[in-house]
C-alpha cells in the first residue's frame, strides 16, 4: 500500500517495554491482567492464545511464497483460506474479474464469507444482509526482481480474521451471521505509483458491486492491515470514519494499550473505495509502515511478526465488532 501523502512525525510508536507489561505482567492498571479482565468480562472466552493460532496461520500462507495477483501462489492461499474457513462453517465464494493494470490486463479473485451453521441452506446465507464487513488483502505486492513475502502486508492480517472467524463460531454464532468476511486481491499497486487507477483493485471492484446490488449497505466496515509485527505501531488515517475512529481510541484507552494506537493523516488503503464507493463508513487499522524500515523489503517475513501483537489487534478487532453490532441493533 502507499499513501495520499506522507503522515507527520507527530505520531510516536508503541514502546516495547509497554507492550511486554501489557501481555506479560500482573500488576497495577494499564497491565495485561486489567485489559484481559475487561475482556473477560465482555468476552469470557477470547484467549490471547489466539495470537498463537492466527501466527500459525501466517506462516502457512507465507509457505506458498510471494502472492501476487493471478499467481499459483495465491490461488493456493484461497484455496487454503477457503478451507480454513469451512472448518468453522464459513462459507466462501469467489468474485473474479480483469482489469487493467500499468503491466496489461490481469484476473483478480477476491473471496467473499459468510457464516453458514449446519443445516442453513445456501440461499438463505447469501440472501442475509450483513450489517458488517471485516476485510484484509490476501495479495502481496508485485516484485519481478526479488522475493516478496508480506508476511505483515497483509498475510498477518489474514490470519487474524481466520481466527477471529473461529471465535465468532464457537463463542459467538449471532455476531458471525451479521458479518461478510472480504479478502481483497489487488491491493497493492504494480509499480511504484499508487492511485485509484493502478492499486486496489480488489476492493475497488467490491465496493461498486455493493453500491450497484446490495439492497442494504452493511452498516460499518473495519479493515486490518499490517497489524502483526514487533513493536507494534498502529495508524488510524483520517480518512476513516470518524466514529469509528473515536471507538477503537476509546477501546485502546479502556485496554490500556492506547499507546499503540494514534491518529493518522489520510492513507489511500482497501477503506477508502468502501467508505467513497460501496457508502460503508470504514475504518482502517494500518501498521504505520512509516517508521518501519522492512515494509515493501524482502525483510518483511515471519521473522518480524509477533504473536502479541497479533492477539493485540485481534482481540481489539473483536471489541470493535462487538460494539458496532450493538450500536446498530433494532
Amino acid at each position: 500500500m502507499k499513501r495520499i501523502h506522507p503522515l507527520s512525525s507527530l505520531f510516536t510508536l508503541g514502546t516495547l517495554s509497554l507492550l511486554l507489561l501489557l501481555l506479560t505482567q500482573c500488576s497495577p492498571k494499564g497491565t495485561a491482567s486489567d485489559s484481559q479482565s475487561h475482556l473477560a468480562q465482555t468476552s469470557p472466552s477470547i484467549s490471547w492464545e489466539y495470537g498463537q493460532r492466527a501466527y500459525t496461520h501466517t506462516e502457512k500462507i507465507l509457505e506458498f511464497g510471494p502472492r501476487p495477483p493471478q499467481s499459483e501462489a495465491l490461488k493456493f492461499v484461497r484455496e487454503h483460506t477457503t478451507a480454513e474457513l469451512a472448518k468453522h462453517q464459513w462459507v466462501a465464494v469467489e468474485q473474479t474479474f480483469t482489469a487493467n493494470t500499468p503491466i496489461g490486463q490481469r484476473t483478480f479473485t477476491n473471496l467473499i464469507a459468510r457464516y453458514q451453521p449446519s443445516g442453513t441452506p445456501s440461499h438463505t446465507t447469501w440472501a442475509r444482509k450483513p450489517k458488517g464487513v471485516l476485510g484484509a488483502h490476501i495479495d502481496s505486492k508485485y516484485y519481478p526482481d526479488q522475493v516478496f513475502l508480506g508476511a505483515d502486508d497483509a498475510a498477518s492480517a489474514v490470519g487474524a480474521i481466520l481466527e477471529i472467524a473461529e471465535y465468532l463460531h464457537k463463542s459467538s454464532p449471532q455476531m458471525a451471521k451479521q458479518l461478510e468476511l472480504v479478502f481483497f486481491d489487488g491491493e497493492e499497486a504494480f509499480g511504484d505509483v499508487f492511485d485509484l487507477r493502478t492499486a486496489l483493485f480488489g476492493s475497488r471492484h467490491y465496493s461498486a458491486l455493493v453500491q450497484r446490488s446490495y439492497p442494504t449497505k452493511p452498516s460499518f466496515g473495519i479493515i486490518l492491515d499490517m497489524i502483526g509485527h514487533k513493536d507494534l505501531s498502529m495508524i488510524l488515517p483520517s480518512n476513516s470514519a470518524e466514529p469509528l475512529v473515536k471507538q477503537t481510541l476509546q477501546l485502546a484507552k479502556e485496554l490500556g494499550i492506547a499507546e499503540d494506537y494514534k491518529r493518522s493523516g489520510p492513507v489511500l488503503d482497501d477503506h477508502e473505495p468502501l467508505n467513497s464507493i460501496a457508502g460503508i463508513p470504514t475504518i482502517d487499522i494500518l501498521g504505520d509502515f512509516t517508521k518501519k524500515s522492512w515494509w515493501h523489503t524482502p525483510e518483511d517475513t515471519l521473522d518480524i511478526i509477533s504473536k502479541d501483537s497479533l492477539s493485540q489487534n485481534i482481540l481489539l478487532t473483536l471489541e470493535l465488532i462487538k460494539l458496532q453490532l450493538e450500536s446498530h441493533s433494532p
